[in-house]
């Protein structure tokens, strides 16, 4: 490194790609800022408080407890709203899936498959009165049976 040649020729590189960094460096930062500036002013949105102020993104509300409450009236319409859960029934499901129907010594028998997706696998033949893990058969008709569990009648057609 003793010849000033060779220190010249090394410093010279480095200014070369310094300047170049620079030169390609400085209109992709002044290009960023401007987007940034122009896509800022073409976004301002406005808030509505409760007491009727209207507020824009160059006002900033500093508490943000003003606002509008979304789920308040008049934004959800008295038709949607969801019932309570001391008024919703739980739905009650049938574990099986009634496969078919027919006569056997002069009695309706029915033929229930269970639902896999409850973890009841299985083929079972039923008459009425029948209970079936829970399930009480209490009518078997020509192409549905009536099915009582926890109270609730359940409707089961022939699949």
């Amino acid at each position: 490194m003793d010849n000033p040649l060779v220190k010249w020729t090394l410093i010279i590189i480095v200014l070369v790609v310094w300047i170049n960094m620079v030169r390609v460096s400085i209109p992709t930062i002044v290009n960023y800022f401007k987007e940034k500036t122009e896509t800022t002013k073409s976004e301002i949105s406005t808030l509505t408080t409760e007491d009727g102020n209207i507020i824009t993104n160059n006002n900033k509300p500093r508490n943000i407890y003003n606002l509008k409450n979304p789920f308040k009236e008049p934004f959800l319409a008295k038709e949607n709203k969801l019932p309570s859960q001391k008024n919703r029934q739980p739905q009650v499901f049938s574990y099986f899936r009634l496969k078919g129907i027919f006569l056997a010594n002069g009695k309706k028998t029915a033929i229930l498959e269970g639902k896999q997706e409850f973890g009841v696998n299985g083929i079972f033949y039923v008459i009425e009165g029948d209970i079936l893990m829970g399930e009480k058969i209490v009518e078997i008709s020509d192409n549905y049976i009536i099915i009582n569990k926890e109270g609730k009648d359940i409707t089961l057609t022939v699949e």
